[in-house]
């Protein structure tokens, strides 16, 4: 949990992303429902009742929807894709400002391949928390866990 916080606070300087991003997930998902609110009158009046004024008018609107939750979709996923950049590039930059204060003593024993290792294979995990591995808390415990768009950040 202290690892959480401490990446927490890579957070802040892009709450305002973040936040349009949860907007645009809470979006995706009403967009969703409206989708099912929209294909119910479609199977239940245009079809089986025959109302074909209502056929008219049904097969657009749900287009448009569904235009509409691609975009809120494609969206979310930018504003979360640029947040989790930034924040690679952060913890990067703090990583190489702190790799060039150390001593020449310290590059002299330890060789260049752990160096590089160390680097690569720890950065990412940690940045990919931010970013990916809130979708299990927020299963576990969000009301709106059973919808598969609100925790797919």
């Amino acid at each position: 949990m202290e690892i959480y916080k401490r990446l927490l606070k890579y957070l802040t300087p892009y709450k305002i992303r973040l936040i349009w991003s949860v907007v645009f997930m809470g979006l995706t998902s009403a967009l969703i429902s409206a989708q099912a609110f929209i294909v119910k009158p479609v199977l239940d009046k245009v079809i089986l009742a025959k109302n074909m004024e209502l056929g008219l008018l049904l097969p657009p609107a749900l287009v448009l929807v569904t235009i509409l939750k691609g975009g809120a979709a494609y969206a979310r996923d930018y504003l979360m894709a640029w947040v989790g950049q930034k924040i690679v590039n952060d913890i990067r930059d703090q990583l190489y400002t702190h790799i060039e204060s150390l001593s020449f003593s310290y590059f002299t024993k330890t060789p260049t391949g752990v160096i590089m290792s160390r680097i690569i294979n720890e950065r990412e995990p940690r940045a990919g928390a931010i970013t990916r591995h809130h979708q299990a808390w927020c299963r576990e415990s969000s009301p709106w866990s059973r919808s598969p768009d609100m925790c797919s950040i």
